[in-house]
Order: structure tokens, then C-alpha cells, then sequence
């Protein structure tokens, strides 16, 4: 095994991951939560409401309506 092997990700690429991360681990979470068989129709569409707002929020998307 190479102790330097030469496809190793750029530095870049970890600061991109590490930027990408705190979102992933909240679609992560409502994914778990969205398995749950007792949910109702409108208890899943809440979370995925929440999520949209907690992903727009972190990564300061702006919502506009196109009507």
C-alpha cells in the first residue's frame, strides 16, 4: 500500500466537504424521520417544509415567487 498515493482529494475538495456537511447531516436527519411508518401525510410535509427553511437559512437562499 503507497504511503502518498496520487489521487488524493485536492484541498478544495475538504473545504468544499466541510462546507456541505451540516447540511447533509440535516437531510440525513429528516430522512430518518420521514421512514417512520406513524407519520401522517401533513406531519411529512412539515418536516420537509422545515427542512427547505433550515436549508435556505444555512445556505442563505433567497426564495422568490415566480407568479
Amino acid at each position: 500500500m503507497e504511503k502518498h498515493p496520487e489521487k488524493l482529494p485536492s484541498d478544495m475538495w475538504w473545504v468544499i466537504m466541510y462546507v456541505v456537511a451540516p447540511a447533509v447531516d440535516e437531510i440525513n436527519i429528516t430522512f430518518v424521520k420521514l421512514q417512520s411508518r406513524s407519520l401522517l401525510v401533513a406531519q411529512q410535509a412539515e418536516l420537509v417544509n422545515a427542512l427547505t427553511s433550515t436549508l435556505t437559512t444555512m445556505i442563505y437562499i433567497e426564495v422568490i415567487n415566480s407568479d
